[in-house]
C-alpha cells in the first residue's frame, strides 16, 4: 500500500511541477507577443512555442498518471464534477494553444523567408494570448476545489 501511495504522490507533485512550466512558457509567449515583431522576437517566440506544445502535452500524460495513480481511484475522479470541468477547460486552452500555434507556424514561414509577421496579426496574437493564463487560474482552482471535495 505504501508504493501506491507513493507513486501517487510522485505523479501528483510531477502533475504540478508541470503545469508550473506550462505556466512559465504561457508567460513567455505573453512577453515576447508583447514586444513589436522583430527576427530576435521571432526566434525566441518560435521557441517558446515548442516549449508550450511539450508542455501541454506533458501536463495531459502527467495528469492521467495523477489520475490512474491516485489513491483515491479513478472512479472517484469521473464523478467530480469539477475534475470534468477542468478537463473541458484544459481542452479549450489546448485547442486555443493550436490556434496561436498555427498563427505562429505560418509566421515561421514567412520569417523564413526573410519577412516578418504583420504588426495588426502580432498585436491580436499578444491579446487572445492573454486569455490563457486566465484559462490556466480556473483550471487550478477547479483542481483545488476538487481536492476539498468529498
Amino acid at each position: 500500500m505504501m508504493d501506491f501511495m507513493a507513486s501517487g504522490l510522485l505523479a501528483e507533485w510531477v502533475h504540478i511541477v508541470v503545469i508550473m512550466f506550462l505556466a512559465s512558457t504561457i508567460y513567455a509567449q505573453m512577453l515576447l507577443l508583447r514586444l513589436p515583431p522583430s527576427a530576435e522576437c521571432m526566434g525566441q517566440l518560435l521557441r517558446a512555442t515548442r516549449f508550450n506544445v511539450s508542455a501541454m502535452l506533458l501536463t495531459a500524460t502527467s495528469g492521467f498518471a495523477r489520475l490512474y495513480r491516485s489513491p483515491r481511484g479513478m472512479d472517484w475522479y469521473l464523478h467530480s464534477g469539477y475534475f470534468h470541468a477542468s478537463l473541458a477547460l484544459f481542452a479549450v486552452a489546448a485547442l486555443w494553444t493550436l490556434l496561436s500555434m498555427k498563427r505562429v507556424s505560418q509566421w515561421r514561414d514567412t520569417f523564413n523567408a526573410g519577412g516578418l509577421p504583420d504588426a495588426a496579426q502580432w498585436a491580436r496574437t499578444g491579446r487572445t494570448a492573454n486569455a490563457q493564463p486566465l484559462l490556466l487560474v480556473i483550471i487550478v482552482l477547479l483542481m483545488t476545489l476538487m481536492s476539498h471535495a468529498s
